[in-house]
């Protein structure tokens, strides 16, 4: 049998690993959510690869985890059967996470419904141009623009401790 070219690494191209683990890379991610893996030794390309639930909520949390380098352990010691263990840290995993672009923001909304709730834990802004309505934590509500108009088919209440005009 045949070793790979890094005694390290421990996995034999003929499909059975010695007891060792491998260090591989996440290579694509369908759409089901399968992880594939390839790692140094394999020559029948990427394989797919179970994971730790600790793992899942690491990488799934990180956003698209391809490109990133995994520490496998294999079942059986079978090379086709790729266990992802853990995930390799880098201080340039840190730089390309700062990076990366932010994630885009839907360009519209579509509410459907009889009610419309948006809660926020200091204030929630309304805002189109020079135009904005801000309700804050302290219960205030300012509304600013170029332009006010307000209007009334039926009474106009206007009530407060004290009202200023101008």
């Amino acid at each position: 049998m045949k070793k790979a070219a890094s005694a390290t690494k421990n996995i034999e191209i003929s499909g059975k690993t010695s007891g060792g683990m491998a260090l591989g890379k996440i290579v694509a991610v369908d759409e089901s959510g399968q992880i594939f893996v390839d790692y140094c030794g394999n020559s029948s390309g990427p394989v797919p690869a179970r994971i730790t639930a600790l793992m899942q909520r690491e990488l799934v949390g990180r956003g698209n985890p391809v490109g990133r380098e995994v520490l496998l352990a294999f079942v059986n010691n079978s090379a086709a059967h790729p266990v992802i263990v853990d995930a390799m840290y880098s201080l340039i995993d840190d730089i390309v996470t700062v990076k990366s672009p932010a994630p885009q923001r839907p360009q519209e909304a579509l509410v459907d419904g009889k009610r419309v709730v948006l809660n926020a834990d200091e204030e929630v802004v309304l805002q189109c141009g020079e135009a904005s309505i801000t309700l804050t934590k302290a219960g205030k509500v300012l509304i600013q623009g170029e332009y006010i108009s307000s209007s009334s088919g039926g009474a106009h209440k206007i009530k407060g401790g004290s009202i200023q005009l101008n």
